[in-house]
């Protein structure tokens, strides 16, 4: 029957992409052991994977802006840094001031045309200004297929719009974003408009 079939195949793609994983894993473990410790890692991906989570029921990437595929890895070794996992949102647009920061280098004014997007992340990586990064609206959008959508993460809560409709996640009690709070909240959905447009760094026409 279709059902078992379905529950088959359905495995199978999972476990290659775990197998994947595990021999990514191997090889990075290598890797660092070569490097040594002194050496600067930042380990990134640049989508996550959906399989067939309750919130979107689909395969692959680019379809959807749920945290399936915008979660990522997002590791940071460095001298000095010691070992924990921070719980707060990132962006890929801070590694290029986390590394600035951790060079010592010289960073571009804020209204330089070279400014930078995104933030250090060393001193979140300390374990400091974590209530501070909590507060810090981070903007998505612009999946590579079907319908343009934007949302942004802010204290917990993630907000979405596409297609005209509204959805509103709070991530810390719904990480898995299966309870849409847009309409019990829909009086503060406003909010999120402003905490996009600072989030982009630019101005978005009202939604």
């Amino acid at each position: 029957s279709k059902g078992p079939q379905r529950k088959a195949l359905r495995r199978y793609a999972k476990d290659r992409y775990d197998q994947n994983i595990r021999y990514t894993d191997d090889h990075i473990g290598q890797l660092l052991e070569r490097m040594g410790p002194e050496a600067t890692v930042i380990i990134y991906s640049d989508h996550g994977e959906s399989f067939w989570e309750p919130a979107n029921k689909t395969l692959g990437h680019g379809r959807s802006l749920l945290e399936a595929e915008l979660a990522i890895p997002f590791i940071l070794r460095a001298p000095g840094l010691k070992p924990a996992r921070v719980k707060a949102p990132v962006s890929l647009v801070d590694i290029v001031p986390t590394l600035n920061e951790l060079y010592g280098l010289p960073s571009p004014t804020p209204d330089s045309p070279f400014a930078f997007d995104g933030q250090s992340l060393v001193a979140l990586a300390r374990g400091e200004d974590i209530e501070e990064a909590m507060g810090r609206p981070i903007a998505f959008g612009r999946t590579l297929f079907d319908d343009e959508g934007w949302g942004v993460v802010l204290n917990h809560n993630k907000w979405i719009t596409r297609s005209g409709k509204e959805q509103l996640f709070d991530l810390k009690r719904d990480p898995r974003e299966q309870q849409d709070l847009s309409r019990s909240r829909s009086a503060s959905l406003t909010s999120y408009h402003a905490a996009l447009s600072e989030g982009l760094n630019m101005p978005v026409a009202k939604l």
